[in-house]
């Protein structure tokens, strides 16, 4: 995949390490960032390291409140869940990449309600997972506030999850909706404010 392209391309990929600290040595864009790595058993080998690059990209998505303390309004983790449902064997083929997009379908918002309705994603019914994938954005709107909350978050799906997910299947794609849930999974996804994507300079550290 990418990573072993970018490896071919001379990338040194350290897996299995948390970075637990970074400093930036000064505030101008040529000042080094240093940071500090401890092993968590996926493979990095020994116990962490030191590393000094001229310039850093942080892309620690639910933790990046966490990393850069400045974020932490900006940048809210909620725990989404998406789900797959068993298709009606006479309608299968109707959900196969080559005839199923990807979509967005966005609600229209009730009557004096502001903002929009329900927005629910999906995807074809492909590869070695069988059934049609559902999400729902904002899903019970989960927000995940602070390191603890991240590492208590549930990775399984109940009731609840299910039937928010089966209330867009069934209402526009019947011959899923109606379908046992064969598999679910949960993530996060880290919203801002205005929900918009937040790619920039750190406020204080422009490398």
């Amino acid at each position: 995949g990418y990573v072993e392209r970018a490896q071919r391309l001379g990338a040194h990929v350290f897996s299995g390490e948390t970075v637990t600290s970074w400093r930036a040595e000064g505030a101008s864009p040529g000042a080094p960032v240093t940071l500090t790595t401890a092993d968590t058993g996926g493979g990095g080998g020994g116990g962490g390291r030191t590393l000094t690059a001229a310039a850093v990209v942080m892309a620690a998505g639910p933790w990046m409140g966490q990393m850069v303390p400045e974020l932490q309004e900006l940048c809210v983790p909620e725990r989404q869940v998406v789900g797959w449902f068993e298709i009606e064997g006479a309608s299968r083929k109707h959900f196969a990449p080559d005839r199923f997009p990807v979509f967005v379908l966005e609600e229209e918002a009730a009557e004096g309600v502001a903002g929009g309705g329900a927005a629910y994603y999906g995807f074809p019914e492909h590869g070695e997972a069988p059934g049609f994938k559902i999400g729902l954005y904002r899903h019970l709107r989960e927000q995940l506030h602070g390191a603890a909350a991240l590492a208590a978050v549930r990775r399984t799906a109940d009731a609840a999850d299910e039937a928010a997910l089966r209330a867009g299947a069934a209402a526009y794609f019947p011959a899923a909706g109606s379908g046992r849930l064969l598999s679910a999974s949960a993530c996060f996804f880290t919203n801002t404010p205005d929900g918009h994507f937040l790619v920039d300079r750190h406020p204080r550290h422009p490398q």
